[in-house]
C-alpha cells in the first residue's frame, strides 16, 4: 500500500515565528537545541521575555500588572495600561544584566509605589479601576508573607537556607502524615519550604496558594470564612501570638505593671504587628481589657497578653497592606 511506502519527514526544531528576530540562534538537527532555546529566550532582541518578567514583578508589587492578564500577552489578553513604561523598565532590566534587585529598587522608590491607598472621589469617577495609578492598590498578604510575619513576630524566623528541603522531615510526613509538622518543625522562610502536593500546610491552602502542578502568574483571590477562623483557631497562630506576647512583655518600660507600662506594651504590639501606633480608642480598649484580667500585682499574664496579640493579628490591618 502506498501509505506504507511514504517517507517520514524528520522533526525540525525551531522557535515561535511570531516573535522571530534577525540573527536568532538556530537549533541544530543533531542536538537537543536547549542551549539555543535559552539563548533565544534571554536575548535582548527577544521582545517578550523581559516584558513578561517585568510585568510579573510589577504585578507582585502593585497587585495588578501593567498588562493585567499576566499569563496572556497575546491579542486576546489585556493591553498594557502604560506601554512606554513597560518598554522602559524591560529595556533597563535587560541592560542591567537581568538583575532583579535593581528593578525592584527602581519600582519601590517611585512615587507611584509610595502613594497611599486613600480614596479620591473625583479620580474614581474618571478611572474607577485605577488603571492610571492615582492611588496604591490595597492587597492582602500572600500566604508566604503571613507565615513569615507570624514567625518574625514570635522572634523565631530563620532566614538561613538548608542543605536539604526535606532532610529534617520524618518519612511519614512525606507520605501523607501531619502537614502541620512542616510549619512547626521548620522556622525557615516559606520560600525555602518543601511543597508536597498531597500535604500543603493550612496557611497555604486557606490563603490561595497557587497550584504547584502548574505555572500561575496570577493567583486567585478569595474571601472566605475559614480565613478568619484560621487566625482564631490555628495552633500555629496561637503559638506565635504567645511567643510574641512573651517577647514584648520583656521589653516593657516599667518593672511594675501600671497604666503607663500597659500602654507601652500595647503601643509596641501595634508597631510590630501593623507598623503604626494605636489610636487613643484602640489603646483604651486594650488597656481596659488587660486591666480587667487582674487586680493589683503582678499584672496581666502572658496568657492575657497573647490574647491581645492574637486579636491584633486577626485584624484586617495585619492581613492587608494599606
Amino acid at each position: 500500500m502506498a501509505f506504507l511506502q511514504a517517507k517520514v519527514t524528520p522533526y525540525l526544531a525551531g522557535f515561535l515565528q511570531v516573535v522571530a528576530y534577525d540573527g536568532q540562534p538556530e537549533a541544530p538537527a543533531e542536538q537537543s537545541g536547549r542551549l539555543q532555546l535559552a539563548q533565544w529566550i534571554a536575548s535582548p532582541n527577544n521582545p517578550l521575555t523581559a516584558r513578561v518578567y517585568v510585568n510579573r514583578v510589577w504585578k507582585h508589587l502593585f497587585g495588578q500588572g501593567i498588562v493585567r492578564s499576566v499569563d496572556n500577552f497575546g491579542p486576546r489578553g489585556d493591553a498594557p495600561s502604560h506601554p512606554e513604561l513597560l518598554d522602559h523598565l524591560a529595556t533597563r532590566f535587560a541592560s542591567n544584566g537581568w538583575r532583579l534587585k535593581p528593578l525592584v529598587r527602581e519600582i519601590v522608590t517611585s512615587r507611584a509605589y509610595r502613594m497611599s491607598t486613600a480614596f479620591d472621589e473625583q479620580a474614581a469617577r474618571v478611572d474607577p479601576e485605577n488603571h492610571l495609578l492615582w492611588r496604591q492598590n490595597k492587597r492582602r498578604l500572600e500566604p508566604e508573607e503571613i507565615r513569615d510575619t507570624l514567625l518574625q513576630l514570635s522572634g523565631e524566623l530563620d532566614r538561613s537556607q538548608a542543605e536539604s528541603l526535606i532532610g529534617h522531615l520524618p518519612l511519614k510526613d512525606i507520605n501523607g502524615g501531619d502537614a502541620a509538622a512542616i510549619d512547626i518543625r521548620d522556622n525557615r522562610r516559606t520560600v525555602y519550604q518543601p511543597i508536597i502536593r498531597t500535604m500543603e500546610v493550612d496557611v497555604l491552602q486557606i490563603f490561595d496558594f497557587a497550584n504547584s502542578a502548574m505555572t500561575t502568574g496570577d493567583r486567585p483571590r478569595t474571601t472566605i470564612a475559614p480565613q478568619a477562623l484560621y487566625f482564631l483557631n490555628s495552633p500555629f497562630v496561637q503559638q506565635s501570638a504567645r511567643r510574641f506576647a512573651q517577647r514584648i512583655s520583656e521589653q516593657r518600660i516599667s518593672e511594675q505593671w501600671n497604666s503607663g507600662s500597659i500602654d507601652s506594651v500595647v503601643r509596641l504590639a501595634y508597631l510590630e504587628a501593623v507598623c503604626r501606633e494605636p489610636t487613643e480608642h484602640e489603646t483604651k480598649l486594650l488597656r481596659d481589657y488587660l486591666t480587667t484580667q487582674f487586680e493589683g500585682p503582678p499584672g496581666p499574664t502572658v496568657h492575657d497578653l497573647s490574647k491581645m496579640c492574637q486579636a491584633i493579628i486577626a485584624t484586617t490591618q495585619f492581613q492587608f497592606l494599606d
